[in-house]
């Protein structure tokens, strides 16, 4: 039920990262080929093509004499106005984690938490109008969150980690989404935001962290995304540039900054719908702005406002907090400070989850350790 996944005809195996299958209580080796899976003894390997699942039997062991365990339950759905859920875990589903579907109102998920499932941790439907608060997604094969339709969604004080495909928060069709004290890192292997079709997207005191390497930090497309007081780092770079973007980027108060490539890609045309305002910026090549890359302090145009570059460095937990509060104007001469300050319990729900464990018996959470 990973969305994207089962249409990726480019891989004919499971997700290596996504434990599912079990023998006897212990995760199998998941195989990425027939001939991998025929010579190795208590492993399995899903075909996409053949729609099988085929298990290589231990040598000496008949199939009765093993307990084997597949995902098969499923998560939450809510078809119902004033519904509150709260205090549940989900694991190892075939399908998402927590979602509402058709034209639910006032939906609340409140400490749920989304492990190891099949498809999203989060999803919204139809025209449902969904809060969730204090959530965790966590290595599902699909996105942390992935809402669609018409539906309308609040995230506060969420964490999405580790979630294994798909962008790690994605927003689809005309649907619309809020983002408040969230916590979004280490999810591959695209990018960690996705505002696709007409879709409006927008943050609030959030801390979004790529992987490095080429992955933008987001892809925009014909709807809009808006940052506010956020910090975005270490990707490729923060925006994936298509020609044909239509949408529009508001970035205000934010921290911005270790984007390999350049800063921002801002394509030719697109320089009227973006505006950014009291921003600092920090270890990257500069903006790339109709195809020229200009230098780190270069004014990238009538867009940016009141914004400036610094030199130092980053420290505190994920390296994500500046040494000291910086404060700046906006366009409008507002004072604000930059960047996000999460609150205690979003960094403890991270710390609590990074290396979280499940298996048909239940969850299992390692020693808590200092933030890294």
């Amino acid at each position: 039920m990973s969305n994207l996944y089962k249409h990726y005809h480019k891989q004919d195996y499971w997700l290596p990262a996504s434990r599912i299958f079990f023998v006897d209580g212990e995760p199998a080796v998941n195989c990425l080929s027939r001939a991998e899976m025929e010579k190795t003894p208590g492993s399995f390997w899903w075909s996409r093509k053949e729609r099988k699942l085929f298990f290589k039997l231990p040598a000496g062991k008949p199939l009765e004499s093993l307990t084997v365990e597949l995902p098969a339950n499923a998560g939450f759905y809510v078809l119902a106005d004033h519904v509150r859920i709260e205090n549940f875990t989900v694991i190892l589903s075939w399908n998402d984690g927590f979602d509402a579907a058709g034209d639910p109102r006032g939906v609340l998920y409140r400490n749920c938490v989304a492990i190891d499932n099949c498809g999203q941790g989060f999803s919204c439907h139809g025209s449902s109008i969904v809060l969730y608060e204090d959530c965790v997604a966590v290595r599902c094969a699909s996105s942390g969150s992935c809402d669609v339709h018409w539906s309308n969604s609040s995230y506060a004080r969420c964490v999405f980690l580790n979630n294994i495909f798909e962008g790690a928060v994605a927003a689809n069709d005309n649907s619309a989404h809020t983002y408040s004290s969230c916590l979004v890192v280490h999810n591959e292997p695209f990018e960690q935001i996705w505002q696709n079709n007409y879709s409006r997207m927008f943050f609030d005191n959030c801390v979004i962290i790529g992987n490095g390497g080429t992955i933008p930090l987001m892809f925009l497309r014909h709807g809009s995304a808006s940052f506010r007081q956020c910090t975005l780092l270490n990707a490729g770079i923060l925006n994936r540039g298509e020609a044909d973007n239509r949408g529009t980027l508001t970035i205000e108060h934010s921290l911005i900054g270790n984007m390999g490539t350049a800063l921002m890609d801002i394509p030719a045309g697109m320089e009227k719908r973006v505006m950014l305002s009291g921003n600092l910026y920090f270890g990257s090549k500069g903006f790339r702005v109709a195809g020229k890359l200009l230098s780190p302090g270069e004014n990238p145009g009538k867009f940016d406002v009141n914004s400036r570059w610094y030199d130092g460095k980053l420290s505190g937990r994920l390296e994500s907090e500046l040494p000291q509060p910086v404060r700046q104007k906006n366009a409008s001469g507002e004072m604000r400070r930059v960047g996000a300050a999460l609150p205690e319990s979003v960094w403890k729900n991270y710390e609590k989850y990074r290396k979280v464990k499940t298996s048909p018996a239940g969850v299992t959470f390692l020693p808590q350790q200092k933030n890294n």
